[in-house]
């Protein structure tokens, strides 16, 4: 530990030893619990259709989602001063995103056969999954942002961005 202290009560040590602002915990469950429900219900609605385009339909909200989030999220901490903190990566999201979806493809193809309603017992399958497993492995999800670019390459607004640019 740094012995830095805690911006609010919700902080807890981060990986790398330091404290960082982190949702409290039942604030965390209840945001993965309705991330979970709104998954599970874009699945679940779209009975009868071919499971491919079940597949798209979740894979454009994976797509659209996350860097709105990541948006609103930048937004927040900028006004909280927590530019350092730990935030959300938009790719591990929307990596651990698809694998959901490419899970619940075969249990719909293979509960097709043998139930009427085999795409609203997937999608509270994935409403279950999100929201028991989200908030177990919520850590992995964040990452620390770059305090400062590397040298050698530029980005959009000029700044040196390292040698690889």
């Amino acid at each position: 530990m740094t012995g830095r202290t805690p911006r609010t009560a919700g902080d807890r040590p981060s990986r790398t030893g330091t404290t960082a602002p982190w949702p409290r915990p039942a604030a965390l469950r209840l945001g993965y619990l309705l991330i979970g429900l709104l998954f599970g219900a874009a699945w679940g609605v779209n009975r009868g259709m071919p499971v491919w385009e079940h597949a798209v339909r979740l894979l454009a909200f994976v797509i659209v989602v996350p860097p709105l989030l990541h948006a609103a999220q930048r937004r927040r901490r900028r006004k909280q001063g927590l530019q350092g903190a730990p935030q959300l990566s938009v790719l591990r999201a929307a990596f651990a995103k698809c694998c959901l979806v490419a899970a619940a493809i075969p249990a719909t193809v293979l509960l097709r056969p043998y139930t009427p309603h085999a795409d609203l017992a997937v999608g509270i399958g994935i409403a279950a999954v999100v929201a028991l497993a989200g908030p177990w492995v919520h850590g992995a999800f964040l990452v620390r942002p770059l305090r400062r670019p590397l040298p050698g390459r530029h980005n959009l607004a000029g700044r040196d961005l390292g040698r690889f640019g």
